[in-house]
């Protein structure tokens, strides 16, 4: 999903990117920027200001967000600012990273540790205790606007998970198994969706319908399959109108 939200735009995401010779692999991704950021590129809410490289951790509704995660994403930050640059040379600055813990649910480590402030949006905090920066993001807390789609299908909240699958706009083609996935994993961690898999992929399907030819639409069709629902009538007067053309 960040590979969708960011194609077309001057970052590019890598992921499970190899930080250690021992391998080890961060959470979900590096998200680096390439060119320069038009000002027409609307993110979500915590994720203006991105720098050079970006590091995502997250974790879903049952999992959370504590110290240790925390100490883990720097510990990553730490390998990939020694790794990225070439042998004799600086360390590149602090400022050309930020950190991002995204969390589906409230964590734990708001309560336990201090220097974490709230920003001027619901669910984006500072972690004030760690430079560079380092934001911790609540998705379920975001507000529901359309630049936050990303978030809401992730925030554990049936009714916004919905309304996101309906009206995320997916930049990368046809993404459905994704959303797919992500209701059959809502469902294993005990998440009753009002809006199903089922309901989702018939929307998809009448989409794709609306922007494919008659030709596409019947391609692979049997006969029989191509005439399914036609009344006997209505059949009848084609052929007639087939065979009253000029030969």
């Amino acid at each position: 999903m960040l590979t969708d939200l960011f194609a077309g735009s001057p970052f590019e995401v890598e992921m499970e990117k190899d930080l250690l010779a021992r391998k080890q692999l961060l959470d979900i991704a590096v998200v680096r920027k390439t060119g320069p950021v038009p000002t027409s590129l609307i993110l979500p809410d915590g994720l203006e200001g991105l720098s050079d490289f970006n590091l995502f951790t997250c974790k879903s509704l049952h999992q959370a967000v504590d110290a240790w995660a925390l100490q883990e994403l720097i510990g990553h930050y730490v390998n990939d600012r020694k790794l990225l640059v070439e042998p004799s040379r600086a360390l590149l600055p602090e400022a050309s990273f930020r950190l991002y813990a995204l969390s589906t649910r409230e964590p734990d480590v708001l309560a336990s540790l201090g220097g974490i402030e709230a920003g001027d949006r619901p669910g984006v905090y500072d972690v004030r205790w760690f430079q560079p920066s380092l934001r911790l993001i609540v998705l379920s807390q975001t507000e529901t606007k359309p630049e936050n789609g990303l978030w809401q299908l992730f925030s554990g909240r049936p009714d916004r998970v919905a309304d996101a699958a309906r009206t995320y706009p997916f930049r990368r083609g046809d993404l459905s198994t994704v959303v797919n996935s992500l209701f059959e994993a809502y469902g294993l961690e005990g998440l009753t969706m009002p809006y199903t898999v089922t309901d989702y992929l018939k929307e998809e399907a009448l989409r794709l319908r609306e922007i494919l030819t008659p030709a596409e639409r019947l391609e692979g069709l049997d006969p029989e399959e191509r005439l399914e629902g036609l009344d006997p009538e209505e059949i009848e007067a084609y052929l007639r109108k087939i065979r009253s053309r000029p030969q």
